[in-house]
C-alpha cells in the first residue's frame, strides 16, 4: 500500500514498545523516521500544533537594566534662605524676641527746664510654628520575599521614595505657606506659617502694606514703585534696567542703608526678557549684562519657576491670570530665615499582621522675616500690549 492512499493515520497502531506491527505500519514507520513532515505537524501522536515556535513572547522581551525616573523641579528653597539651625526638633512652637530703644534728647541752651527726656528700651515676643509632614511606607511579607527573589532592594527604593515626598512637601511650605493635596482637596495649612514666595510680611513694590511696629502700633507705607510692563514692545532697555536699580534703592531708603539687598530671585520669563532685549542697536549688552555690569549691590541672579504668576491679579492682555513676581533680598539670618528643624527622619518598622509599615517625617516651620523691609517683591504685568 502507497502512502499516499493512507487517509487515516489514526489506524496505523504501534505495539507497546513502538514496534510497528504490520507492514504497512513498518513502512509508514521509517518514512516518518526519514521524513517527519509525511504526518501533518511532524507528530506520532493525533494532536496538531498550531503556530509551533522555539521562544515563547515574555523569553523574547529584553529588560534592560537602567530604570527611568520621574523628574521634578528642584527642591531650591533652602539654598536660596539661609536656614535656623538652633531650633530643637523635638518643639511644636518657638519664641524669640525683639528689643527697640524710644525716646529722644533734648538740646541744652540754657533755658530748658524740667526733666531730661527719658529714653527706653521695649522688648517684644513673637511666636513661631513648626509642624511635622508625616507619611509611611511599607510592604508585606510576600512582596518582601518576591522581591528578594527578584534580587530588587525594596526597602531602599521604597525609603528613598518617602525621604524625596517629604522634602518636595517641606519646599512646597516654605515657598507658599502651605501644602496642597494632589486630588483637589483644600490645602492645608497652618497659623504662623509664611512662604518665601508671598509673605505677608514682605512689600510689594508699589503697593502699600500695612505693618505692625514693636509696640503693637500698625502704620502702612509704600516702597519703591510699580514695575514697567516689561513685555509691551514700546517698553525700552533702560526702563527695564532702572526698574531693577529702583528696588535697590528702595530697600536701601527703606532701611537707611542699614540692609543692602544682594540677590534677586525672578520668574524665568523674566529672566528671559533681560537676556533677549539689548540695550541699544548699536551694543553688544543685553539688559542682564549691563544691570550685573553696573549694579553696586545685586551680584546674584536666578531664575525659579515657582515665581511664574506667582504675583497678583493681571487684570492686561497677557496670558497669565497672574503677574510674573521677583523678590530682590539680603540674604542673612538677621533678616530672614528657612524654619526646617528635621529634614526627614524614619522609624523602626511595624509589623501589624502580615504587613510592615514604617513612619516617615520632616519638621518644617516657614519662612521667618525678622527685618521685612530688607526684601522687596516687585510684579510685573504679562500683558503684550
Amino acid at each position: 500500500m502507497a502512502l499516499r492512499n493512507i487517509k487515516n493515520f489514526n489506524e496505523i497502531k504501534l505495539d507497546g514498545d513502538l514496534t510497528p506491527n504490520s507492514l504497512t505500519a513498518q513502512m509508514l514507520f521509517q518514512r516518518v523516521l526519514n521524513d517527519p513532515g509525511a504526518i501533518p505537524g511532524g507528530r506520532l501522536d493525533n494532536v496538531s500544533v498550531q503556530n509551533a515556535g522555539l521562544f515563547l513572547l515574555r523569553q523574547l522581551q529584553y529588560v534592560r537594566s537602567s530604570v527611568r525616573e520621574v523628574k521634578y523641579p528642584e527642591n531650591k528653597c533652602l539654598s536660596f534662605l539661609p536656614p535656623a539651625t538652633d531650633i530643637p526638633a523635638s518643639v511644636s512652637q518657638y519664641v524669640y524676641y525683639l528689643t527697640d530703644r524710644t525716646g529722644k534728647s533734648r538740646m541744652q541752651n540754657g533755658n530748658a527746664k524740667g526733666p531730661l527726656p527719658r529714653v527706653e528700651v521695649n522688648n517684644a515676643e513673637r511666636y513661631g510654628k513648626v509642624v511635622s509632614l508625616e507619611a509611611c511606607y511599607g510592604w508585606t511579607i510576600d512582596e518582601l520575599r518576591e522581591a528578594s527573589r527578584l534580587m530588587m532592594d525594596l526597602p531602599t527604593r521604597k525609603s528613598e521614595a518617602a525621604r524625596k515626598v517629604i522634602l518636595a512637601d517641606t519646599d512646597e511650605v516654605l515657598r507658599t505657606g502651605q501644602l496642597t493635596f494632589d486630588n483637589g482637596e483644600p490645602a492645608q495649612v497652618a497659623s504662623g506659617i509664611g512662604g518665601f514666595c508671598n509673605h505677608a510680611e514682605i512689600a510689594i513694590s508699589g503697593v502699600a502694606l500695612t505693618s505692625t511696629r514693636i509696640d503693637g502700633t500698625t502704620f502702612s507705607a509704600t516702597y519703591g514703585s510699580a514695575m514697567h510692563d516689561w513685555f509691551v514692545a514700546a517698553t525700552t532697555a533702560d526702563q527695564m534696567a532702572n526698574d531693577l536699580f529702583g528696588l535697590e534703592q528702595a530697600i536701601k531708603s527703606a532701611t537707611k542703608g542699614i540692609d543692602i539687598p544682594d540677590t534677586l530671585l525672578m520668574a524665568t520669563p523674566l529672566l528671559t526678557v533681560l537676556t533677549q532685549t539689548k540695550m541699544s542697536l548699536a551694543s553688544d549688552k543685553n539688559v542682564l549684562q549691563y544691570y550685573l555690569d553696573n549694579s553696586r549691590y545685586i551680584k546674584n541672579i536666578e531664575e525659579w519657576i515657582y515665581l511664574d504668576n506667582a504675583g497678583g491679579t493681571d487684570s492686561g492682555t497677557g496670558a497669565a491670570s497672574n503677574k510674573h513676581r521677583m523678590v530682590m533680598y539680603k540674604r542673612d539670618a538677621d533678616c530672614i530665615e528657612a524654619v526646617n528643624p528635621l529634614e526627614f527622619e524614619q522609624l523602626a518598622a511595624q509589623l501589624e499582621g502580615f504587613e510592615f509599615t514604617i513612619p516617615c517625617r520632616g519638621k518644617v516651620g516657614g519662612v521667618k522675616v525678622y527685618r521685612p523691609r530688607s526684601a522687596l517683591y516687585a510684579d510685573v504685568s504679562t500683558k503684550t500690549s
